[in-house]
């Protein structure tokens, strides 16, 4: 076999292998409790995924002491992003009682496509606060 063919073979084997196997990071989105204070009780960001990354994960501000929590009420399109699995983290400093923690949403990244997820943070009890605050995150996958 001549030696510009084999090394074609080997060239076209690596860039398969690169294709199916290599990832590019999965994105993040963090939205502090200062977040809401400053840009008031809605806040909207705007993001660009790539195509290869395979989550995008949430970050929200979250204090479910106070009875507070979010809620996912809406993603538009979910053949470009659909709901995985979310978490509490509580507060990393030991000792502090009621202190914030971190809701962390992870969604899956499907295909490319623009979808906005929504999310609104409520007491969901008989007569609690509706949609305190809410965040909105439109997300253009490439």
């Amino acid at each position: 076999m001549p030696f510009r063919l084999i090394f074609a073979i080997c060239g076209a084997f690596v860039l398969l292998l690169l294709f199916f196997f290599v990832r590019s990071e999965d994105v993040s989105v963090e939205v502090s409790c200062d977040d809401f204070i400053t840009q008031g009780s809605n806040v909207a960001e705007e993001i660009e995924i790539d195509g290869w990354s395979d989550l995008l994960t949430v970050s929200l501000c979250s204090n479910p002491t106070t009875g507070f929590k979010w809620e996912l009420t809406e993603v538009t399109d979910e053949e470009v992003l659909v709901y995985d699995d979310n978490e509490y983290i509580s507060p990393e400093a030991d000792g502090v009682e009621g202190a914030a923690g971190t809701e962390v949403w992870t969604f899956k990244v499907l295909k490319a496509g623009s979808s906005n997820i929504t999310m609104e943070y409520s007491r969901s009890w008989e007569g609690g606060e509706e949609a305190e605050w809410t965040f909105i995150l439109t997300a253009d996958v490439k």
